[in-house]
């Protein structure tokens, strides 16, 4: 299955801990016998409205591929548990 996840950091989150969060996806996917198709950093961009009190984000953008439809669930734990994430996207590709 093919899927979009996007990740919003805080807007001060450091560059280590952007290229870190990047690393950890790609990892975490292949350990899912997924792969990562496509990467893109989006950069800094204000909020619509503040989240967690944060007026900006940074935005990262995947496509992956999952063999396992349930897999995305590991996928989302991860994203729960990390404090610099403020939001997250995970969407099935048709």
């Amino acid at each position: 299955m093919k899927y979009e996840l996007t990740l919003v950091l805080s807007g001060s989150a450091k560059e280590t801990k952007k290229k870190l969060l990047k690393e950890t996806v790609e990892k975490l996917v292949g350990t899912l016998d997924g792969k990562v198709n496509k990467s893109d950093d989006w950069g800094k961009m204000d909020l619509a409205y503040k989240i967690r009190k944060e007026s900006s984000g940074i935005f990262l953008y995947f496509e992956l591929e999952l063999k396992k439809e349930t897999s995305f669930n590991a996928l989302l734990a991860k994203f729960k548990m990390d404090g610099d994430i403020i939001r997250y996207l995970l969407l099935r590709k048709e």
